[in-house]
C-alpha cells in the first residue's frame, strides 16, 4: 500500500509519525497529561483558539474531579507554611505599595541563550534565560524619568505609565515590558522594568506588493520591500531602507534619530524612483513620459503624541522626463528642483489594512523655490482625512475627503493634482483629471461577509461607496463629476485585494482588480 502513495502522501505520513513517536517519549517523562479531544481542529483554524482553549480547560477541570492531579498533592504547603508565606507576601507589599512613589527607575532585558554555532544544543530542565543591564537599558529607564516621585496609585498616573510603555513596545525593539517596584541596597524603592527582548528582530522586514487592472492595456504591478534597521544601544535611532520594482522602481532610505529626549526627531534621506506618468486633456490621454526623480532631504520635526507628528524639512532634486508616446507638451521639462516641505499627520485607525474605525489626517505643503517648467517660485498644499465609524459587529461607515491647491499659481504639467482610477473616481482612467486644484468626497459602507484562513489573509467585505470630485486648472471652476463603486475587498498576506467595479455619469464604466491599495 505504501509504494502506491503520492510523495506528498508519504511525506505526510513520515512526519505524522515522527510527531507522534516524539509525543509518546515526552508523554514517558510526564507525571500527569491533559489530552483534550482535538480532532475537528486544523493547523491553520487560529480564529477558533477561544473554542480550542475551553477545550482544554474543560478536561482539565474533569481532571481535577476525578483525581488526576493527586500527584501534585506532594508540593502542597502545609496550612501554618501556607498563612506564614501569606503573612511575609503581605508584609512586603504594604512595605512597597503603601506609598507607591518610585525614588529611582532600573530597566533590565531579558532574552533566551541561544546556543553558540557549531555547538550542541543547550541541556537542561529549564530554558535559560540571560538578563543584561547595558547601555540600551539605561536608556530605557531614562525614558520613564518623569515618573519619579510620581503616586503610581493614582489612577491618572498608572494610566499614563501604562500608554507609555505600549508606545515603547510599539517601536519594535521589546516583545513586552512588566514593571514592578523594587529596593536597592540602601532601602529605597524604585521602578523597575523587565524588557524583554524580540528573538526574530531587529532588523525587521516587511513586504507587500501593488497590483492595478484599472488601464485596459496596461497591468501596473510591483513588488515592495522595507527594511527596519534600530541602533543597537537602544537610543531610538532607526534607519528606514524602502524599494519597489515593477511598473515602477524605487528607493528611498531614511535615517532617524530622535533628539531632546525624544522631544523632537531629525531624519535626512535620500531617494530615487522611475516609472511612467500619463498627461491628459480633455479626457483624453495625451502623451506618456518616462519620468526619473531624485534627490535629498533633511526634515526636522516633533512626535507630538503616539498618533501624531510634525515634520519641517527641505528637499533638492532633480527630474529628468523623456518623451515615450504622444505629442510632447511644452510645459514638461528636465531640470532640478528645491523646496520646503511641511508635514503633520495624524493616525488613531485601527487595522493595517483596512480600518473599522478611527481617525486619519494627512496635510503637504510645499512651497518650490524653483522646478522645471514652472514660470516662477509657487506654493502647493494638500489634506486628506479619512473617518472610519463601526456601526456593528461587522459593518463599518467611512468617510473621505480631500482637496488641494496651488493658490492661483499654474504648477508644471507633471506636478499638478490628479483624480482617476480605482477609490478617486473609480468609473474612470487612472489619473484622467489633472489641475492646479482638485476636491474628492466618498462615503461607502463595509459588511463582513467572511474570513480566509489565518494563514493566508483575514476579514473578506463587501463594500460599496459613493465618490464626488473634480478637478480644475488654476483661476478656473471645477467641473464635478461622480462614481459608484461595489465589489469584494479581502485582506491577504500580500496587502488588501479589491476586485469589483464602477459606474460614472455618460456610461463611463469599468470593471478592474487591485491588490495593495485601499481607502
Amino acid at each position: 500500500a505504501y509504494g502506491q502513495e503520492s510523495l506528498a502522501e508519504n511525506l505526510r505520513r513520515s512526519i505524522t509519525e515522527a510527531r507522534e513517536h516524539q509525543l509518546r517519549r515526552h508523554y514517558s517523562m510526564d507525571d500527569i497529561v491533559v489530552e483534550p479531544k482535538h480532532a475537528e481542529f486544523g493547523g491553520s483554524d487560529f480564529a477558533r483558539a477561544p473554542a480550542l482553549i475551553k477545550r482544554g480547560y474543560d478536561e482539565a477541570v474533569k481532571g481535577l474531579a476525578n483525581g488526576t492531579f493527586t500527584k501534585l498533592l506532594h508540593y502542597q504547603l502545609s496550612p501554618e507554611a501556607w498563612a506564614a508565606y501569606q503573612f511575609e507576601l503581605q508584609a512586603r507589599r504594604l512595605r512597597l505599595n503603601r506609598h507607591p512613589v518610585p525614588l529611582f527607575v532600573q530597566a533590565i532585558s531579558t532574552r533566551v541563550q541561544v546556543a553558540p554555532a557549531r555547538r550542541s544544543a543547550l541541556k537542561g530542565p529549564w530554558i535559560p534565560v540571560v538578563e543584561t543591564s547595558g547601555v540600551a537599558e539605561q536608556e530605557l529607564a531614562s525614558r520613564l524619568d518623569g515618573f519619579v516621585g510620581k503616586n503610581l496609585a493614582d489612577p491618572e498616573v498608572g494610566e499614563s505609565l501604562t500608554s507609555e510603555i505600549n508606545r515603547i513596545c510599539g517601536e519594535g525593539r521589546y516583545e513586552s515590558i512588566a514593571y514592578e517596584m523594587t529596593t536597592d541596597k540602601e532601602g529605597r524603592q524604585g521602578l523597575l522594568l523587565r524588557a524583554k527582548e524580540k528573538t526574530y528582530a531587529p532588523p525587521f522586514i516587511n513586504f507587500g506588493s501593488d497590483i492595478d487592472t484599472a488601464e485596459s492595456n496596461v497591468v501596473h504591478f510591483s513588488l515592495k520591500a522595507r527594511t527596519t534597521f534600530v541602533e543597537a544601544n537602544g537610543g531610538g535611532a532607526e534607519g528606514r531602507l524602502s524599494f519597489s520594482l515593477g511598473s515602477r522602481n524605487a528607493a528611498e532610505f531614511e535615517y532617524y534619530k530622535p533628539l531632546a529626549h525624544r522631544s523632537m526627531f531629525i531624519a535626512p534621506r535620500i531617494f530615487y524612483s522611475r516609472g511612467n506618468e500619463n498627461l491628459f486633456g480633455f479626457g483624453v490621454q495625451t502623451a506618456t513620459y518616462r519620468t526619473e526623480e531624485y534627490g535629498v532631504g533633511l526634515d526636522v520635526g516633533s512626535p507630538l503624541s503616539r498618533q501624531s507628528e510634525v515634520r519641517l524639512g527641505v528637499e533638492l532634486g532633480r527630474l529628468n522626463n523623456e518623451l515615450s508616446v504622444g505629442a510632447p507638451d511644452s510645459g514638461v521639462r528636465s531640470g532640478t528642483y528645491s523646496a520646503l516641505r511641511l508635514k503633520y499627520g495624524y493616525d488613531d485607525q485601527d487595522g493595517d489594512l483596512v480600518p473599522s474605525r478611527g481617525l486619519r489626517i494627512d496635510t503637504t505643503s510645499r512651497l518650490f523655490a524653483s522646478a522645471p517648467g514652472a514660470q516662477k517660485h509657487f506654493f502647493e498644499s494638500s489634506i486628506r482625512i479619512s473617518q472610519f465609524s463601526k456601526l456593528s459587529r461587522d459593518q463599518s461607515l467611512f468617510t473621505i475627503l480631500e482637496g488641494g491647491t496651488t493658490f492661483g499659481v499654474e504648477a508644471p504639467p507633471l506636478l499638478r493634482f490628479t483624480l482617476g482610477g480605482p477609490f478617486r473616481l473609480g468609473a474612470y482612467g487612472l489619473d484622467e483629471f489633472q489641475g492646479d486644484n482638485y476636491l474628492f468626497a466618498s462615503v461607502g459602507l463595509l459588511r463582513r461577509v467572511s474570513r480566509l484562513p489565518d494563514v493566508v489573509g483575514g476579514k473578506v467585505f463587501a463594500a460599496g461607496w459613493y465618490e464626488v470630485g473634480g478637478v480644475g486648472a488654476a483661476r478656473r471652476a471645477y467641473r464635478i463629476r461622480n462614481s459608484a463603486s461595489f465589489g469584494l475587498l479581502v485582506e491577504t498576506i500580500l496587502g488588501p485585494v479589491f476586485i469589483g467595479g464602477s459606474i460614472g455619469e455618460n456610461a463611463h464604466r469599468s470593471i478592474y482588480l487591485t491588490l495593495g491599495g485601499s481607502f
